[in-house]
């Protein structure tokens, strides 16, 4: 039997001017991945100052956690998922009340989310079932919803 590798060990050892994608905790960008451009590190507090390359905003965020960055990753299609998988999947013009909140990024090349798969019908274009953050919910009960996406927009959730 094929062990299958659920997680990596990559450690990446940040620069200032590198790009990375930034697990991003605002409220409407809960279990996202949006790229960003290191401005600054301390290394003492394990911070980075960040600039989203998404937006046309000149004032740089605080990253609280350099764990927070991650390398940029390609999609990997031809992974073997199976239900249960931690996943990022790639969506587009990603809306929060009604409102586009990803800048150029979410029409152009997709923002990652994160999710979890639910449901897997290889007969279809639209594969992959996860389950991800429901950003418009407010109510704990529907805090997920369901997305169906094809098996090029999705990568292993680990790194």
């Amino acid at each position: 039997m094929i062990q299958i590798p659920r997680k990596r060990d990559y450690k990446p050892n940040w620069q200032v001017g590198d790009e990375a994608e930034w697990n991003w905790y605002d409220p409407q960008y809960v279990d996202t991945l949006h790229p960003v451009k290191i401005i600054s590190i301390d290394w003492d507090t394990n911070t980075a100052m960040v600039k989203l390359m998404a937006f046309d905003d000149a004032e740089p965020h605080l990253s609280a956690d350099l764990e927070d960055l991650h390398p940029f990753r390609a999609p990997e299609p031809n992974y073997p998922y199976v239900v249960g998988d931690k996943v990022h999947f790639r969506m587009w013009k990603r809306k929060v009340n009604g409102r586009k909140v990803d800048g150029y990024a979410g029409d152009e090349e997709g923002i990652w989310v994160k999710g979890i798969i639910v449901e897997l019908n290889p007969d279809e274009r639209y594969e992959i079932c996860v389950k991800h953050y429901n950003w418009d919910s407010k109510k704990k009960e529907t805090a997920y919803i369901f997305h169906w996406v094809v098996r090029r927009d999705v990568r292993l959730a680990v790194y």
